[in-house]
């Protein structure tokens, strides 16, 4: 609690503020009653810290809009989103960013920092017992934070960004751990997922397809060419913005349109998927709703929990056979770029990013030219021996 005081003075009247913090009494004094109202108020409720109050005051007298109004702005004018990405940026400002929703021009990268150590660990997270969100969907939300205050650079509300550079948490081992699967270790979970939909996995496994491309396929979009099946990506199931449901969307960006080759074996096992599936029909259908989702509910998770029962220690997600499948091409010596066109990555910099640590085979590379003009200890000498005279 602060308090006011009424004092008389050689120069007239003046209001004297005190209060506590860390222990320590602290006074300010101003000339009129209002402006120490004021002070009172902000101080109390910064509980005491005269650095918050400062802050907080620059706030209230700022003209500039807040973080929440630049956004939905910024939201409403993106032309080249699906109405589901738009939900998931409103999303972010609604359940994520509301503690850093200040004037846009007093948002500094300490307070980004300070957002970033609260999503970590004090965050409440809607449905889930724990505090703190994943390193992914911090990432997400920084992500979106530093578009909005590319836009407030851009519409001249302030002079920087200060989202650029933020230390953002990282995947712990775990979490890489399994986010890659062996062949073998894809065989051990597949021995466990229910027939009807082992060629779907087998499918993701071998083509490193999103789930939704895979979903959104159809018996148009195989081909065969000199004994060679090809399968072309130009859509994907995309999840609608209000309520449960899915509709055909465009591929996640511009480089996700591609045509891949699949291998004999996997065909065989999906050939009779693409002969049953009626004209324009899904290959490979999961419900009514065509979701990657629900394509993990009913396919993958309940495999893997059957798996780790059986004495399997990873607990990989669906999304983990595209990783598998890019980090599997890349280690029996498919070259990067070519691997990033298969994936239908942006860049080749976005595979070299994901993938480059998981390569087993360049390492085993090198090793072997080191080891054509090996580099040996000198052969042993005898000491050498002093005599005495």
């Amino acid at each position: 609690m602060a308090t006011i005081e009424r004092r008389q003075g050689k120069r007239g009247i003046s209001f004297r503020v005190e209060w506590r913090h860390d222990g320590q009494r602290h006074r300010l004094s101003y000339d009129n009653e209002q402006d120490a109202l004021d002070w009172k108020r902000v101080i109390e409720a910064a509980r005491g810290d005269t650095k918050q109050a400062d802050r907080a005051l620059l706030n209230e007298s700022s003209k500039a809009p807040k973080l929440s109004e630049v956004a939905a702005e910024h939201i409403e004018r993106l032309i080249d989103v699906t109405p589901y990405t738009r939900t998931k940026y409103k999303t972010h400002l609604e359940q994520h960013l509301t503690r850093l929703d200040l004037p846009i021009d007093q948002i500094t990268a300490d307070d980004i920092a300070r957002w970033v150590s609260w999503m970590s660990n004090e965050a409440p997270v809607r449905g889930a017992k724990k505090s703190g969100y994943s390193p992914k969907t911090i990432k997400n939300a920084h992500g979106f934070l530093s578009s909005v205050m590319a836009y407030a650079v851009r519409r001249g509300l302030r002079g920087d960004n200060p989202a650029m550079g933020t230390r953002l948490p990282k995947l712990t081992p775990g979490d890489e751990r399994d986010k890659f699967l062996t062949v073998e270790e894809f065989s051990a979970v597949l021995h466990h997922v229910e027939p009807q939909f082992q060629p779907y996995a087998l499918f993701l496994f071998n083509t490193g397809l999103r789930a939704g491309e895979l979903l959104a396929l159809t018996p148009e979009d195989f081909t065969v060419a000199d004994g060679i099946t090809y399968v072309s990506i130009t859509k994907a199931m995309k999840r609608d913005a209000t309520g449960p449901g899915t509709h055909v969307g465009e591929p996640k960006t511009p480089r996700a349109r591609r045509r891949i080759d699949v291998d004999a074996v996997t065909m065989e096992a999906v050939w009779p998927l693409v002969r049953s599936a009626g004209h324009g029909s899904p290959v490979f259908a999961v419900d009514t709703v065509q979701e990657s989702t629900v394509l993990a509910r009913r396919m993958w998770t309940p495999a893997v929990k059957r798996a780790r029962k059986a004495g399997f220690t990873k607990t990989p997600g669906l999304h983990s056979l595209r990783h598998s499948h890019a980090s599997h091409l890349l280690a029996l010596g498919m070259p990067m770029h070519e691997v990033s066109r298969r994936l239908g990555h942006e860049s080749t910099a976005t595979t070299d990013k994901i993938y480059a640590h998981m390569v087993p085979a360049r390492q085993g590379a090198a090793s072997e030219l080191l080891s054509r003009s090996p580099v040996t200890l000198p052969a042993a000498t005898p000491p050498v021996q002093v005599l005495e005279r």
